[in-house]
């Protein structure tokens, strides 16, 4: 008699979901998976990750650069190179009370569409960075079973960065996502 053993099964789906969570005020909220997610929801937290980043590159220029920036413009003549580090230092500036507003609203909508059945006055309650952190932690969850929304988070702050559109052969940063919990 050949007893050779019987295969496992192809599948071994579970309906009981735990799920990673963070505490407001004591009380318990999941955080969303990527597939709970809709399209059009997707492709909000996309835009709004994005505009997040590139409002977080808004900043005071360093002693340095108000320097450079003073003797470029006193000379009368710039070679390119001149040219293009002068207009990189006149885009330095801090962003707009508009800007810091909207950096705030963005924040916390990431947060809304990350948190599963969170009232809306508990999101509220959070200072913007707590609600950034539990969109990184949103982030960091996603990356352990769905790689394609670590390279989200990575072309986001790549195109935030560098202010361009993505070509098809650029890379994201290798920077590491910070793990949580």
């Amino acid at each position: 008699m050949n007893s050779t053993p019987e295969p496992g099964p192809l599948f071994d789906f579970t309906t009981e979901e735990q799920r990673p969570f963070i505490r407001i005020d004591g009380e318990p909220y999941a955080l969303a998976r990527p597939d709970d997610l809709s399209l059009s929801a997707r492709h909000e937290f996309n835009e709004l990750w994005a505009r997040v980043l590139e409002l977080e590159g808004l900043r005071q220029p360093t002693k340095e650069e108000r320097r450079s920036l003073r003797n470029l413009r006193r000379r009368k003549k710039l070679d390119p190179e001149e040219e293009a580090e002068l207009e990189r230092l006149e885009e330095v500036r801090l962003p707009t009370d508009r800007e810091s507003r909207e950096y705030q609203s963005r924040c916390r909508r990431l947060a809304e569409l990350v948190l599963i059945d969170c009232p809306t006055d508990a999101i509220d309650g959070l200072k913007t960075a707590k609600q950034q952190m539990v969109v990184v932690a949103f982030f960091a969850e996603a990356a352990k079973t769905h790689p394609t929304w670590e390279l989200t988070m990575r072309m986001a702050a790549h195109i935030a960065m560098t202010n361009a559109e993505p070509s098809p052969d650029s890379r994201p940063p290798t920077t590491e996502i910070p793990s949580v919990g």
